[in-house]
Formats: structure tokens, sequence, C-alpha cells
């Protein structure tokens, strides 16, 4: 009877302190999988957050890109403005300098004009210019002063005016030779060649001919064509034989060969 009563009161202890282990590992998996629900809902917010954020990101990248694309094609077309507008400037500075020039060759020649030009006359006899108009003479004065003060330009005018109104005057041969000189000091190479054979053509019997053809040669000697140039040489020995150019022509044609 003791030993049942006994057996009973170890059963009831034996119960007591299992369950409540029991309940404790009921608990446990029920906090386990809460805790577990708890992190599959946190990743997923990180999850979602993380995408969100790189949308974002890939937004803004391509913005920045979008702007530097932007940027990149204003400043090509401002560069191709900057470009436009200077070579727009250059040419503006070119015409504003040939006119410059050309007024400054105006006024060099009225100069020149003042200085030296005879006051007009109201009437000269046959054959004399008429009123107001320069004679040959001041105008070569006139063109002679100018060359000598380097305004190239001003003096081919009054030569050329001598030329062009005067062809038959004795200084006429002198002008076109003047003016192929103005040329050649002014460092225009075929237009002072050009020149000279004007001069050849115009005026072959006048003593500038063969001086210009020796002028010429040594001009083609300069530009390395000694093939023309020998034929201007040639041209003095046999045109112009008792001329003072002919020397010098028959000394270049033998340093020639």
């Amino acid at each position: 009877m003791q030993q049942s009563k006994v057996s009973r009161t170890s059963k009831v202890a034996l119960v007591a302190l299992v369950l409540p282990l029991a309940l404790g590992a009921c608990a446990m998996k029920s906090d386990v999988r809460r805790l577990e629900n708890e992190i599959a809902t946190t990743r997923a917010r990180q999850d979602s957050i993380a995408r969100e954020n790189a949308r974002r990101d890939q937004a803004l990248l391509d913005s920045v890109r979008a702007v530097a694309e932007s940027d990149r094609i204003t400043r090509g077309q401002l560069l191709g403005a900057v470009n436009q507008l200077s070579e727009q400037l250059n040419q503006v500075a070119i015409l504003m300098g040939v006119s410059q020039q050309r007024l400054q060759q105006l006024i060099e020649r009225q100069q020149v004009q003042e200085q030296l030009l005879q006051p007009p006359v109201a009437s000269r006899g046959a054959g004399g210019a008429a009123a107001g108009q320069a004679d040959p003479d001041s105008l070569y004065r006139a063109g002679t002063t100018a060359l000598a003060e380097k305004s190239y330009a001003v003096a081919r005018d009054y030569f050329d005016e001598i030329v062009t109104d005067h062809p038959r005057h004795e200084r006429a041969a002198d002008a076109a030779y003047q003016t192929a000189m103005a040329f050649q000091q002014e460092g225009d190479t075929a237009q002072a060649i050009a020149s000279y054979d004007k001069v050849v053509q115009a005026y072959p019997s006048s003593a500038r001919a063969p001086q210009a053809l020796l002028n010429a040669g040594g001009l083609l000697e300069a530009k390395r064509d000694r093939t023309k140039a020998r034929q201007y040489y040639n041209k003095i020995v046999t045109a112009y034989p008792d001329s003072d150019a002919v020397a010098a022509a028959r000394t270049r044609l033998r340093n020639l060969r």
C-alpha cells in the first residue's frame, strides 16, 4: 500500500517536471517559426528596397549620361559657332585692312600730288594736256617720289596714268618700266615679269626694252627657271647687241652653261 502511494507520487513529480519542458519546447518551436517569418519578411523588404535603389541609381546614371551627351553636343555647337565667328572676324579684319590700305594710298597720292603737280591751266596748245590734267613730267616726278617712299601702289597709279593717257610721250616707256620696278621692289615677281614683258612689247625701240629683258631674266634665274632666263638673255644679244645690257646678258649666259 505504502509502495503504491510512493509510485504515484513519483509519477506526479515526473509529470510536473516533464510538462514545463514540453511546453517550453512547443513555445520555442513557435518562436522559431515566428522568427523565421520575420526574417523572411525583412529579407523581402530589403530586396524590395535594394531593387528600388538600383532602379533609382540607374535612372540617375541615365540622367547623368544624358546631361553629359547634351553638354558634349552643346560644347561642339559652341565650338563651331566660335570658329565661324573667328572666320568672320578674320574676313572683316582683312576687308578693313584692304580698305585702310587703299585709303592710305589715296592720301599719299594726294599729298604727293599737292607737292609736285603743276597747278591746272585754263588751256594748252595743240597736243597739250586738257585743262586741269597733269602733264606727264609732273606725273613721272610724282611717281618716282612715291616709289622712293615705297608707296608702290601710288607710284604705279601715276605711271599707269602716263602710259594710258600719254602713250606716245617720251616718258611713256620710262613709266612702263618704273611700273615693273614697283612690282619688283614690292616682291610681286610674277607681275614684275609681266610688266617687263609689256615694256618690250609696247616700246621695243626704247632704251628701256633691253634693260627690262635683263631684269626679267634675273627674276627668272631667282625662280630657278634657267631655261626661260636664257631665252631673255639671248634676246638681248640678238635684238639689242649695241645696248648697255648686252655685256651683262653675255656674262649671265656664260654662267648658265
